[in-house]
């Protein structure tokens, strides 16, 4: 079997994380508005919550997660990622109730991995709850997945569309399964859910030219609900000429 962090590796996620930080940087000015609201919908979410500990799925850069408010309201906070950045290792240094974990949310990132090694995707599960990687017994008082499901699914499906023939309804019903099961798995009443669940792509003259549902599930009904838009790129680099925006929800449920 190969090592967790080798099968990463192979599965592209190093470069997906160093190629979001690059895409920021020259898209900084466009994505603040969204980052605000990310950040402003966690927050709000947080207010009516137990204060012992937060986690949040899929911190990466700190982008878009209020860590400094979020380390000052609540006795623990726990960040998760299936990598986190040297960078962000000593960032965090600086809060000594800030804990970050390496763990896959999905418990399917190996198995995947496995199962197309040995042909036998066609029999992968990928709604098994696995409490995000974590352990067993790990509770917290808040949950925060911020502009993560969209990115579980998208990883998946371009490495099997690259690396295996297998049918689009194949890997769209994997990909499903992988989104269902992070949505089911986050406890009703401590759960934040934020999404860009949508693209929009225009070309360079501002004309529509098609929309695409970026998730394979529905979000839960919640208590508080916003949505707003990202401009993600443009300057025409994601895709050549076209300006693409995300319709993103926040969810409080």
């Amino acid at each position: 079997m190969d090592s967790f962090q080798r099968v990463l590796k192979k599965m592209g996620y190093a470069d997906d994380r160093e190629g979001l930080i690059t895409r920021y940087m020259s898209q900084a000015e466009e994505w603040k508005l969204h980052l605000k609201h990310t950040r402003n919908f966690i927050l709000r979410s947080a207010q009516n919550k137990k204060k012992g500990r937060c986690v949040v799925f899929g911190s990466g850069w700190w982008l878009d997660v209020p860590v400094a408010e979020l380390a000052e309201m609540f006795e623990e906070l726990v960040l998760v990622d299936i990598t986190h950045p040297v960078q962000i290792e000593k960032k965090a240094k600086a809060f000594p109730n800030v804990r970050l974990i390496q763990a896959d949310v999905t418990g399917q990132t190996v198995n995947i991995y496995n199962a197309v090694k040995a042909g036998t995707l066609d029999n992968l599960r990928a709604d098994v709850p696995c409490n995000f990687g974590l352990p067993v017994d790990f509770e917290a008082d808040f949950y925060v997945s911020p502009n993560l499901l969209s990115q579980l699914g998208g990883l998946i499906s371009e490495y099997l569309e690259e690396k295996t023939k297998s049918k689009k309804e194949l890997i769209d019903r994997i990909v499903a399964e992988v989104e269902q099961n992070h949505i089911s798995m986050l406890p009703v009443g401590k759960s934040c859910l934020i999404v860009d669940f949508q693209e929009e792509i225009t070309n360079a003259k501002s004309s529509f030219m098609k929309s695409d549902m970026r998730v394979k599930v529905p979000m839960p009904e919640g208590n508080i609900s916003e949505t707003w838009i990202w401009d993600f790129d443009l300057a025409g680099n994601y895709i050549t000429n076209s300006q693409v925006r995300f319709r993103v929800r926040g969810v409080d449920f």
